[in-house]
């Protein structure tokens, strides 16, 4: 949290997978990674989280939309027309 707080990206990835090897249904570790994967011009790695958010929270399609733009930018449209037809 303290890393995400001073927008510390790599520190904040790095304390986020550390959480997440713990709790890997840790909410706020998924959600600042995939923020910190966007800072660090990393749409792929962003989109995992983001799907994976969508998993955590299915009533949240916010969730999926995001992990859809990022599939898109990561040049993989498949996977973002997949998980919007899911």
């Amino acid at each position: 949290q303290l890393a995400h707080e001073k927008q510390d990206h790599a520190e904040t990835i790095r304390w986020c997978r550390e959480a997440i090897f713990a709790d890997v249904l840790d909410r706020d570790a998924h959600a600042w990674l995939a923020e910190a994967y966007d800072a660090e011009n990393k749409p792929a790695d962003a989109a995992d989280e983001y799907e994976t958010l969508a998993a955590l929270e299915p009533t949240n399609a916010e969730h999926k939309f995001a992990a859809a733009k990022r599939w898109a930018a990561a040049n993989q449209p498949d996977k973002a027309r997949a998980l919007l037809k899911r």
